[in-house]
């Protein structure tokens, strides 16, 4: 439990953080064109048990751009765990108007980088890679957006719940 302990404190940290900083946003006034052309996403890795931050920003009404940034911790059920893992991904978005409203479909690259580790069992070359993509939906309902992604070949997915502004 104590070793767990640090870590859990700095998710705690990084939450209040996050949390704080889409306050501030939301506060913001912007121009009328500008309007929910932009959101803010809390980003939840299960597979790591992540946290982290995702930017969207459409572009015009058939493309736009996202970039996040997370970390977390793996713990493996056969006693091994990497520590400090950390993910960031850019991508683009296109919309997908055509079959769903306020729908967008991504694609994107993964930049990963691991801490300390320890595997009892050696994992395949591809769980360690630092470099990956991924592809992912995201919609928006009534100011609420919501995410999935999902990183192929790792097969790692985020969750991201945010607000448009």
């Amino acid at each position: 439990y104590e070793k767990n302990t640090g870590f859990f404190m700095k998710k705690i940290l990084l939450i209040i953080v996050l949390l704080l900083i889409g306050a501030t946003l939301s506060g913001q006034q912007y121009y009328e064109e500008d309007k929910e052309k932009n959101a803010l996403y809390l980003i939840i890795q299960p597979t790591d048990m992540g946290v982290g931050l995702r930017y969207d920003r459409i572009i015009d009404d058939k493309f736009g751009a996202y970039g996040s940034f997370s970390g977390g911790e793996y713990y493996l059920e056969d006693g091994g765990y990497v520590r400090n893992h950390y993910k960031l991904s850019f991508g683009g978005m296109m919309t997908a108007k055509s079959f769903f409203p306020d729908t967008y479909l991504s694609a994107g690259l993964t930049f990963h980088n691991y801490g300390k580790s320890y595997f009892p069992n050696q994992p395949p070359k591809r769980t360690l890679s630092p470099m990956s993509f991924e592809l992912g939906v995201s919609t928006v309902l009534g100011g609420v957006s919501v995410g999935f992604r999902m990183d192929v070949p790792k097969w790692e997915s985020s969750i991201d719940v945010g607000f448009t502004f």
